[in-house]
């Protein structure tokens, strides 16, 4: 692969509630590399969004980062985003990564145009000329397939959801970041809309040569767009691997489980099989292997020993049986 411009070693984060910590991320360990796109998948409540939060230190207060380091990489210099101080990692956020977040509507505000949002974002981050920040968010507008002249002047609610989706993208190109984190960007588009933010996205990678994460639960997205793939349960990452293997080479029983849920467009019409059970609890969770109570692979060493996420070649997966997995989505083909 290319140059790494992310490291995250080890990332632990909690929420506070009150039955006890709530343990979102456990001990989260990648690299990022220069240019790909990573997909983050899984089922709601794994720990994609708040992945994406913690990178940039964006979480909330009930929120607490307990262990670990990310890393980015710049060249030479390597920035440590868990020792910066407030005012140095709200710099950083837009400067060197951006993160568009899922509900398109709830990410401005409402009580003030679209220029206004460009005009603070970039005022922000050092850029005071006006003329040349609207001269910039007009290029970008264009960029995202919009009318400048129609969208500027617009507040965020006089837009529909596919054009609030085109501005945030926009937005998040303003100070030219290195790394662009989407946290379900086409949730609640039609599949029209959907499909027209697919070819922007690979446009814009194109023309602004930016390293994407991609968070979703769609798989379909997933494979379309991601360079490798990453599959997340109870606040791990079970298996990373490149997007071919991910989908038609599985190790882990989750992502094995996934890919049989999702209709195909080739081949005999088969039933889904759903995935049995649900999610454990954060809280509480269960012992040994985390997905044990719900894997049809399952055997007494799951259920007594947490696997760790291992590397076989370029495959890293954390499962005890990961070779029977394997065999047995090579004979669901």
């Amino acid at each position: 692969m290319a140059d790494t411009v992310l490291e995250v070693r080890d990332l632990s984060l909690e929420y506070r509630s009150r039955r006890g910590p709530v343990k979102a991320l456990r001990n989260v360990s990648f690299d990022l590399y220069k240019g790909e796109t990573l997909a983050l998948i899984g089922e709601s409540g794994c720990g994609k969004s708040t992945m994406g939060f913690a990178l940039i230190r964006l979480t909330p207060g009930t929120a607490k980062i307990t262990n670990g380091n990310v890393t980015f990489v710049d060249g030479p210099n390597r920035i440590n985003l868990m020792e910066m101080s407030e005012n140095e990692i709200r710099r950083f956020r837009w400067t060197d990564m951006a993160m568009m977040l899922q509900a398109a509507l709830n990410a401005y505000n409402p009580l003030i145009r679209i220029q206004d949002h460009f005009i603070d974002t970039a005022k922000a981050h050092g850029l005071n000329n006006k003329s040349e920040i609207i001269a910039r968010a007009r290029r970008l507008l264009t960029g995202v397939q919009l009318d400048a002249d129609r969208v500027l002047p617009a507040y965020p609610h006089e837009l529909s959801g596919g054009m609030r989706q085109r501005v945030l993208l926009a937005l998040g190109l303003l100070m030219q970041p290195k790394i662009i984190i989407l946290d379900e960007p086409t949730t609640a588009l039609d599949i029209l809309t959907q499909r027209s933010i697919i070819e922007l996205l690979r446009k814009l990678k194109d023309e602004f040569n930016f390293t994407m994460i991609f968070i979703s639960h769609d798989l379909s997205l997933a494979a379309e767009l991601a360079d490798r793939v990453a599959t997340m349960y109870a606040g791990q990452i079970v298996e990373l691997t490149d997007v071919f293997s991910a989908f038609e080479k599985p190790r882990h029983p989750y992502t094995f489980g996934l890919t049989r849920a999702v209709p195909t467009l080739h081949g005999a019409v088969e039933k889904l099989e759903s995935i049995p059970g649900s999610p454990p609890d954060l809280v509480f969770m269960p012992s040994g292997c985390k997905f044990h109570p719900r894997c049809p692979f399952a055997t007494d060493k799951c259920k007594e020993v947490e696997p760790k996420l291992t590397a076989y070649g370029g495959h890293q997966v954390a499962c005890h049986n990961w070779q029977q997995v394997l065999e047995e989505s090579q004979k669901a083909r």
